[in-house]
């Protein structure tokens, strides 16, 4: 909110500037997605990507501009979406006027809570929402897409919507960028969490294999490939794995039975995170993943950033767990994502700790009458909160508890929690 005061007040006075560099529209675009999946993941919500067949592999404009335009349009899909999916996608088309020049659609669809004609009029001014009930409800100032539409007229571009109440909305921010040759400049990055583990691939088709090996490597991870549901249970319990990518279509064994049979194994092999992979990931598969004894699902294709997105969530960080007299969370982390924010790292950091006061108290009560479904409910929602502030002993903590609570064992979540709360108390 501060951060859009200061934009609008500098455009106001016509004292924003407006780059002109080098830029790969795809990484800007992958990178947006990335920064949102833990949100989306903790709401239920598919965050997909869609690129154009033939992208542009560099664009000349501000990046940095059209990632604030995009991070705010995705921030208000995801936060108007009780279920369903949010589209991030780029659409490019040489102009016949000038034979350098793009025309780039980067668009934010959702599936939440739509807008009104009348509503839609008014949207880009300053300080306006749809009414007072969705401030009340969402929460914000209004102040974001007047500051994102003004953004984009600064670039030569504009900024449009298409909505009707029930039936979602799509923002479309339309830019002319001349293609170039030019080194692309680096994009600040959001993220300090690297990923580490090994990951039991269980995949049958060679060519998909290869991909996620491809994948795997670059993110700097190990892994072993299974061909099927019957080796991945053999080499499960033989070697040692951080969590398995499951492909669920597959013949002998397909992946909902290797995951049922997973969950059933007498190793601490049962408790591994798995997620599964489809191309057909039709309405309830979701849920069938998640009664056969899956963490997650991801529907083919996807892209790297978005896997590694989803990896961020389930497998351990980079960095050791932090000893007892750290704290909690990675302040300078957050200071370095928020330059000269500190009121809102001072925020973040009141309501995490209000708020994982009252989910461990929550976590307990489920643990104790044997409740799976809120316990892996509550855990989750954690999890993505102490991913977005860097807390990452309390994600782990987390993650833990929800895989035990995934294979059954209260004994071993109770203890996870019993920790956690030691290490909550001695730091909050």
């Amino acid at each position: 909110i501060i951060n859009d005061i200061l934009d609008f007040s500098k455009i106001e006075a016509g004292k924003l500037a407006i780059e002109s560099v080098a830029f790969s529209p795809v990484a800007l675009v992958q990178g947006v997605a990335a920064l949102f999946q833990a949100r989306a993941l903790e709401k239920n919500l598919r965050l997909t990507v869609t690129l154009p067949d033939k992208p542009p592999a560099a664009l000349l404009g501000d990046p940095t501009r059209i990632r604030q335009i995009l991070l705010n349009l995705v921030d208000n899909a995801i936060k108007f979406t009780q279920c369903g999916e949010v589209e991030l996608r780029i659409g490019c088309a040489t102009t016949d006027d000038d034979a350098d020049a793009i025309a780039c659609q980067f668009s934010v669809r959702d599936s939440g809570i739509g807008i009104s004609a009348d509503t839609q009029a008014r949207l880009f001014q300053a300080f306006s929402q749809a009414d007072s009930s969705t401030t009340r409800r969402y929460g914000g100032t209004g102040l974001g897409l007047a500051v994102s539409s003004q953004l984009a007229e600064l670039m030569g571009g504009r900024l449009t919507v298409e909505s009707a109440p029930e039936l979602g909305s799509c923002f479309t921010l339309h830019l002319r960028l001349p293609a170039t040759s030019l080194p692309l400049v680096d994009l600040p990055s959001e993220s300090v969490i690297q990923l580490r583990g090994r990951i039991l691939v269980v995949e049958d088709h060679p060519v998909n294999q290869k991909v996620l090996a491809h994948q795997l490597r670059e993110m700097g991870l190990q892994y072993a490939v299974a061909g099927s549901g019957i080796r991945a249970l053999e080499l499960l319990q033989t070697d040692a794995f951080d969590l398995v990518l499951m492909d669920w279509q597959m013949p002998e064994m397909d992946g909902l039975e290797a995951t049922r049979q997973i969950r059933q194994l007498p190793t601490d092999a049962r408790h591994i995170p798995i997620i599964a992979l489809t191309a057909n990931a039709s309405a309830g598969f979701r849920e069938t993943c998640l009664a056969a004894g899956a963490n997650d699902y991801m529907s083919k294709p996807y892209t790297e950033a978005l896997l590694a997105a989803l990896l961020m969530q389930w497998l351990p960080q980079s960095a050791p767990a932090a000893p007892p007299d750290l704290p909690l969370l990675d302040l300078k982390a957050l200071h370095e994502r928020y330059p000269g924010n500190p009121g809102l790292v001072r925020e973040l950091e009141t309501v995490f700790l209000s708020t994982t006061r009252a989910s461990l108290s929550m976590l307990k009560q489920a643990i104790e009458q044997g409740d799976a479904v809120a316990t892996r409910k509550e855990a989750h929602a954690l999890k993505g909160a102490a991913a977005s502030v860097r807390a990452h002993a309390v994600q782990e903590g987390a993650a833990r508890i929800e895989n035990s609570v995934q294979g059954g064992d209260f004994a071993a979540a109770a203890a996870e929690l019993a920790a956690l709360e030691e290490r909550f108390r001695a730091h909050a």
